[in-house]
């Protein structure tokens, strides 16, 4: 907490003297007993919150703010300094009050209205933010953080195009600046320009002026590209390592964990998804089998939405803090504090992360989950859980850390509460023509996939292909659209809509399911099999190209999962075509979903429960993390 009284601006001495009169506002002014500058105690109090928070401490930053503001409710640059601190600490609810008011008291000021916006944003206020975003572009249109802004509303709107043209606009108003760059690189991943995405964050990364945000979404970003080899992923991530977490080594410390390899253990687990999405989809079953007799669970969120299934891991957990107003030193001591055993990151290098805490090894064994599709590069991450399929023998000199590999699948499937049952026979039966469906991100549709679907398509005439994917007819569709129609694939073959709030009952429609070459489908594919889909895949060489072949050999078709491109055609024309051969797979298939072991949260529980113990009990023997299999 800052002092009650507060320090000189100049040179942060707290002995002062008063002068005996007032400013023009009506506030005492002082002379610092040490230097004589003359000062308020507002401005001192400002000063010393706005240094707090450049220091890191947003916390010891709103206390002070807090004194500015109940020293002077009318002050505006108190009033958005503490709104702007909450607002950082997650905490918009609070701030907008303070905001509105500054704005308020000066609504002419695009600076204020911008930290408005931001906290409307918080709020996921998106259409109010972009109004006042709008005001703010014609005050200012050489602002470029505004443009930056508005995109970011205008994405989470699924407004693509709106989205496109803003962060054009931002690069167009500071060509210098990163941030409209990187926005831009990541909204044509987004939209299936993999490549043209990559090259930008690829030019950043080399220029030395990639925060650890901008390098880390290029490493996600590398992990779609279809190009690129394990080893070169490798090298890259161990890049960012060496740039980011390397130089934390000097506060790291010894551990203070007691050294029993049968003990209760304290796992803890670090996630931005602890809410309604594929990843926590897949973390709940986890949470719900674990043996609490023998394993104690401490969850770390710092997400930035809630909802019912939020509510749902807070109560799957016997620990639960709220991470996201915590910076990395600090969380790190809580998680100390906490006694945490093993630690385990959920995140990777996806949206939201925070791996540059377990650079600051805060607990003794730290692993990698596999809800992200790579290596993370980082040297104090000590396993990554895998299985054989997912990681063939040769996978290990693709990562940096040591990986487990468990003994059915890397992954729990739970299905929604929601999921109508399946139809009796496929869809073709009644339409005449078979329609084959991906209802992939975008970004795992490259062209090679592309070019895969036009010849399937060719070689079975007559059908249909289904895509579904958020913000389509919005503009997010045209690239693929344009290159199918390029490969022949006209309008009339092709089927283009948005999400639904149900994602099971578009597979009501589909026949059969198609995998993206590289990447592979996750929760997609667990959908459709779901759904009575049979899915046609294709094995790759790297992990993110052999899930496919992970869930169909877990639920017993493993002969849906090709080798090769002309294969995967070959397969899904098979297929198409064999009508009886395709009732005989979809007949039945939820039920050997349900009874496989992809569905079985205990015997899964039971795997990942006894990999952390093996971990555990080679460090309580002063052993080197090292690969194992179950």
């Amino acid at each position: 907490m800052p002092p009650q009284t507060p320090p000189c601006p100049l040179c942060a001495k707290t002995d002062r003297r008063e002068r005996g009169r007032k400013d023009k506002d009506g506030l005492r002014l002082y002379a610092c007993g040490h230097c004589g500058a003359g000062f308020t105690a507002l401005t001192a109090w400002e000063r010393l919150g706005e240094s707090l928070m450049g220091a890191g401490r947003p916390a010891d930053a709103e206390a002070a703010f807090r004194q500015a503001v109940a020293l002077a409710p009318r002050a505006v640059s108190a009033l958005n300094n503490l709104g702007a601190t909450l607002t950082a600490q997650n905490r918009s609810a609070e701030a907008l009050a303070f905001h509105r008011k500054a704005v308020a008291l000066d609504p002419g000021n695009p600076v204020l209205r911008y930290n408005l916006a931001r906290c409307l944003q918080g709020l996921k206020e998106h259409g109010q933010a972009i109004d006042e975003l709008r005001a703010v572009i014609r005050a200012r249109p050489d602002l470029a953080q505004a443009h930056v802004a508005i995109g970011l509303s205008f994405k989470a709107l699924h407004l693509f195009a709106d989205a496109e043209a803003a962060f054009r606009q931002a690069i167009g108003a500071a060509p210098d600046q990163v941030e409209g760059w990187a926005n831009l690189a990541t909204h044509l991943k987004m939209t299936g320009r993999i490549p043209e995405g990559q090259d930008i964050l690829r030019r950043i990364v080399a220029a030395g002026r990639a925060s650890m945000v901008i390098h880390s979404n290029y490493l996600f970003g590398l992990t779609f590209d279809s190009e690129a080899t394990a080893e070169r992923e490798l090298a890259e991530c161990q890049d960012f390592d060496r740039r980011f977490i390397r130089p934390l080594a000097a506060r790291l410390r010894p551990h203070a964990n007691e050294r029993d390899p049968d003990r209760p253990l304290r796992i803890g687990y670090v996630s931005p998804y602890f809410r309604n999405s594929p990843a926590g989809n897949f973390l709940k079953p986890l949470f719900a089998h674990t043996d609490r007799d023998r394993f104690r669970i401490v969850s770390y969120s710092h997400g930035p939405g809630r909802d019912d299934m939020t509510e749902e891991f807070r109560r799957l957990s016997d620990e639960w803090r709220d991470a996201a107003a915590m910076d990395d030193p600090t969380l790190a001591e809580r998680i100390r504090a906490d006694g945490v055993d093993i630690l385990v990151d959920c995140g990777g290098h996806m949206a939201d992360n925070r791996i540059a805490l377990f650079g600051l090894k805060p607990a003794p064994v730290q692993v990698s989950f596999p809800l992200y599709p790579g290596t993370t590069g980082i040297s104090t991450m000590d396993y990554r859980l895998m299985d054989a399929r997912f990681a063939p023998p040769w996978a290990d000199a693709g990562h940096s850390e040591k990986i487990v590999r468990l003994p059915h699948a890397h992954v729990c499937y739970q299905p929604g509460p929601n999921s109508p049952a399946p139809p009796d026979r496929p869809p073709c039966d009644d339409e005449g023509v078979v329609t084959f469906g991906c209802f992939n991100n975008f970004a795992k549709l490259g062209e090679a996939t592309l070019a895969a679907w036009a010849e399937l398509l060719r070689r079975v005439p007559a059908s249909r292909l289904s895509l579904k994917w958020m913000g389509i007819g919005q503009g997010v569709e045209d690239h693929v659209a344009q290159a199918l129609e390029r490969l022949g694939v006209g309008p009339d073959s092709l089927i283009l809509s948005p999400w639904t709030d149900n994602p099971y009952e578009p597979y009501l429609g589909i026949d059969i399911g198609l995998d993206p070459l590289y990447p592979n489908g996750g929760t997609t594919t667990c959908d459709a099999l779901w759904m009575g889909v049979p899915v046609v895949s294709c094995a790759g060489t790297r992990p993110f190209g052999r899930v496919g072949l992970c869930l169909l050999s877990a639920v017993g078709l493993p002969e849906l999962a090709a080798g090769s491109a002309e294969d995967y055609i070959a397969l899904a024309a098979a297929l198409a075509t064999d009508r009886d051969r395709l009732r005989r797979l979809r007949a039945g298939l939820r039920q050997r979903m349900a009874a496989s072991p992809l569905m079985d949260a205990p015997l899964y529980a039971g795997a990942v429960s006894s990999a952390y113990r093996i971990m555990w009990r080679r460090w309580c023997a002063g052993l080197p993390p090292a690969a194992f299999s179950l």
